[in-house]
């Protein structure tokens, strides 16, 4: 997990498995859609946390 989906997409397709390239592309799609989809659930519940927190305030 240390290397970014695009990094590895590109190591795959330098290294000349063009006939992985679509297998490999749409991989790298869906990796970068769950890690997007879970950045959003981090950041609705932080904002519900902070309207918690804000309600406790009040």
């Amino acid at each position: 997990m240390t290397s970014s989906p695009d990094d590895s997409c590109l190591f795959e397709w330098v290294q000349g498995k063009t006939h992985h390239w679509g297998l490999l592309s749409t991989a790298c799609t869906r990796f970068v859609g769950q890690n997007m989809l879970s950045q959003i659930v981090v950041s609705a519940r932080k904002m519900q946390n902070w309207e918690a927190f804000r309600v406790l305030q009040n």
